[in-house]
């Protein structure tokens, strides 16, 4: 009758091994640290570098209408209101563009076509913001201003949505902006959307396809409820870049800082204002820039933790795991 063997035991390795264990644990410590303190400094700096203006104006900096540097009234309301309007444009136009590609690509496109369309999406995002705002003046605004506005104006004009009566049609302004912003975002939820309708399991697909439902039908009912989760993600995604984008805006939205819901009118974001104005402003101007800064970092914590939670929602919803 043969023992049975003893197991053998290398208590170096096994030291070594905790060893790595604990080194690696320590460094991915102090990266998640480090971020942390990053952020935070970043807010202390946006807080002690514009208390001064925001401090004294208190809620009349975040609701004024009135943006004059040499009069020294900064009024932070019209640069808000074109910030949330160029990405509300933006996330309407490219989000739902990105994921249109991605069902088409994943479900209804020949397999030949994924590749080549596929690379040309993600091939958008490599493209440098300027040259998207160049395309846009040189490019896009004279298509605009002589073919398209000048219909929307007669069509929809009477809302003062799309010109007023007296208003001229210049071309740049707040829907020309958003637009280009919404090309640029195609990429980001291209991609997102594309890698999780791809992890969807074939199984639920399939079964779908037996039950006497369509490709189309199996994608809207089954497919993308899903993959909402990653899905929204993605749109979060695309909205936190169209919120903090400068040069492309900039080149293209008028940088004129008034209160008004004229889409094909001038107007100004956050971003661009600071862009615009940062070189050559004085202290007062310079703090109240800062303010503007602060204003979009606000803004971009609280898209993440909405998205954050959303997606949670959704993902709970939808029976998977938080």
């Amino acid at each position: 009758m043969t023992e049975p063997t003893q197991r053998t035991t290398f208590p170096a390795q096994g030291n070594r091994i905790k060893i790595a264990d604990k080194l690696f644990g320590a460094a991915t410590f102090f990266g998640a640290a480090f971020l942390m303190v990053v952020v935070l400094v970043i807010a202390y700096q946006l807080v002690t570098g514009s208390w001064a203006e925001v401090g004294k104006d208190g809620t009349a900096f975040f609701t004024g209408s009135d943006w004059n540097a040499s009069a020294e009234k900064y009024g932070a309301l019209p640069t808000i209101w074109g910030t949330l309007l160029t990405s509300l444009i933006a996330i309407l136009f490219g989000g739902l563009t990105g994921v249109a590609i991605s069902a088409y690509l994943v479900e209804l496109a020949p397999k030949w076509l994924f590749k080549p369309v596929s690379f040309l999406v993600d091939l958008l995002a490599a493209i440098p913001s300027i040259i998207f705002g160049l395309w846009g003046r040189e490019e896009l605004v004279p298509y605009l201003r002589k073919g398209v506005y000048p219909e929307l104006k007669s069509v929809f004009g009477w809302t003062g949505w799309f010109g007023t009566e007296n208003s001229p049609i210049v071309g740049n302004g707040i829907l020309t902006a958003g637009l280009v912003l919404g090309v640029m975002i195609i990429p980001t939820v291209a991609a997102v959307t594309r890698e999780m309708l791809l992890v969807v399991p074939k199984t639920m697909r399939d079964g779908s396809l037996a039950l006497g439902s369509n490709k189309t039908e199996a994608l809207i009912k089954v497919q993308i409820p899903y993959a909402i989760g990653g899905i929204l993600g993605g749109l979060i995604l695309g909205l936190g870049r169209a919120l903090g984008e400068t040069m492309a805006v900039t080149m293209l939205i008028g940088n004129n800082p008034v209160l008004s819901k004229d889409l094909l009118g001038p107007g100004a974001t956050l971003a661009s204002l600071i862009a615009t104005n940062f070189a050559d402003a004085t202290n007062n101007t310079r703090t109240a820039l800062i303010g503007l800064g602060l204003v979009l970092f606000c803004f971009t914590l609280a898209i993440n933790v909405l998205a954050r939670y959303l997606v949670r929602r959704v993902r709970q919803r939808s029976g998977l795991s938080a």
